[in-house]
């Protein structure tokens, strides 16, 4: 039944008819088996996946990133769109987006080049900065990016190489600026305010950069293919601020992680 929702729901009517269930029963039966599932399916499919794929058999299987092959996955935000949370004007401006006009929040997703997520994040409010996120998260980043012991004679030349002999890169996007001081970053250059255009060179540079990154993008289509379906399933993507002005978010981001990983396996 989940996975039917997940792949074909358009509307809950259609979907309930489907099994000879009343649409309203259907939909939060489906979202308490959805919250079940999240564990197992997001231990399965994104946790083991790292082990699975490592950078020893992507780069003897020639499966690693085109132009920079001392990478070991991209990483990006994507933007998770909410109801209006409740609670007053200061509790909800941090989750407006003001290049989306909505409410909603930030999700970190790391993707190998093979199109899998090996990583995902639990949702921030969209104001948090993109860098505090990847830097929250550093408990994973430290681990994924540092070298096993079989992988320290494959070759990783590429950008800052020689200041992290032990690390794979992570290719990142312009609103990570600062990343490389603490981390193996390959990241575009941004052009900063009232300086000269950019020259050809690092024109060109970014580009490349650009184009193994992509693979995050894609990943980023095919999850909201499905996400948009538990953003109104499960508590309708609303965050509820509770008496003691704490807020708690219902959507089963992970779950739906997971999914799109295992269409791709």
């Amino acid at each position: 039944m989940t996975l039917a929702v997940l792949k074909h729901c358009g509307s809950w009517d259609t979907a309930s008819s489907m099994f000879g269930i009343d649409p309203s029963p259907f939909q939060k039966m489906f979202g308490k088996f959805l919250a079940l599932l999240e564990t197992f399916l997001y231990q399965t499919f994104v946790i083991d996946g790292e082990k699975r794929h490592t950078m020893k058999k992507m780069t003897l299987s020639s499966n690693t990133f085109e132009n920079f092959p001392c990478a070991w996955y991209a990483t990006d935000l994507t933007f998770q769109q909410t109801n209006r949370p409740a609670g007053g004007f200061q509790q909800v401006k941090k989750y407006y987006s003001g290049k989306h006009h909505l409410h909603g929040f930030k999700v970190e997703v790391s993707v190998i080049p093979a199109g899998i997520a090996i990583n995902c994040t639990n949702r921030e409010p969209e104001a948090t900065a993109d860098v505090t996120i990847f830097c929250d998260n550093k408990e994973f980043h430290l681990g994924a990016m540092r070298k096993a012991p079989n992988e320290l004679e494959l070759n990783d030349s590429g950008p800052s190489a020689e200041q992290y002999k032990t690390d794979w890169a992570v290719l990142v996007d312009k609103g990570y600026q600062g990343l490389a001081r603490e981390y193996m970053a390959i990241q575009p250059t941004k052009k900063a305010r009232n300086s000269p255009p950019l020259s050809y060179d690092v024109l060109r540079e970014n580009d490349r950069i650009s184009h193994d990154r992509v693979v995050v993008e894609n990943y980023f289509g095919r999850l909201k293919t499905v996400v948009v379906v538990v953003v109104v399933v499960v508590g309708g993507g609303v965050t509820r601020t509770s008496g003691n002005g704490t807020t708690r978010s219902t959507t089963c981001v992970k779950t739906v992680t997971a999914f799109s990983v295992m269409r791709n396996v």
